[in-house]
């Protein structure tokens, strides 16, 4: 995640007050529909500006 500088977002000692400016997610084959539509839909309608989400066309072990 991003929260640039001038966000609604605040850092805390605990945790992150608010939506972040940006969220990279990564995708795991057995969470990927959660992953991109649910989950997505969440931060979009709580105000996230960009979502980036890994593709799931191509899987291959690392």
């Amino acid at each position: 995640m991003v929260i640039l500088r001038g966000s609604k977002a605040q850092i805390t000692a605990q945790r992150i007050v608010g939506l972040p400016d940006l969220i990279a997610e990564v995708v795991s084959l057995g969470t990927a529909n959660y992953d991109q539509r649910k989950k997505r839909d969440r931060y979009v309608a709580g105000g996230c500006k960009d979502w980036i989400a890994a593709p799931t066309t191509e899987w291959q072990d690392c």
